[in-house]
């Protein structure tokens, strides 16, 4: 398969991505670099919202939602390097982290869903590079 690099720098295969309908019954606006989870009951997926969501992949492109269409077709990075956002801490290079409210990422912070491993240190709200790996608690 060939290297992709997409925006920001993500690196994957094109067999790590996957294409998924995004569910959002709040009929918001949603961004690329999230990590998601499937959504309960069906092959849908949405963000993560706590830590205890089991993450599937992170999210490629923006989505928008409106309350005439709260389905959207994502794309989901699934494997490779992925680029997500931080949520308000900080991280370390290396650091295992795991997804938070708003599909964010965060260090763990004992036995949850692990997303991967931050590949540079970040801030707050940063989007940086983290080596997907995704691992049950």
């Amino acid at each position: 398969m060939a290297l992709v690099v997409g925006n920001i720098g993500a690196r994957y295969e094109a067999s790590d991505v996957i294409t998924k309908n995004f569910i959002d019954a709040s009929a918001t606006d949603h961004y690329a670099n999230r990590v998601v989870t499937f959504d309960a009951g069906n092959d849908d997926v949405k963000e993560t919202s706590a830590v205890t969501d089991y993450p599937i992949g992170v999210t490629l492109n923006n989505v928008s939602t409106t309350a005439s269409q709260l389905t959207k077709s994502v794309d989901i990075q699934t494997g490779g390097i992925a680029m997500i956002k931080l949520t308000s801490a900080t991280v370390s290079a290396g650091d295992n982290l795991e997804a938070t409210a708003s599909g964010l990422a965060q260090s763990t912070a004992g036995s949850n869903y692990e997303i991967g491993y931050a590949m540079k240190s970040g801030v707050a709200n940063e989007i940086i590079p983290v080596k997907l790996v995704i691992s049950g608690s």
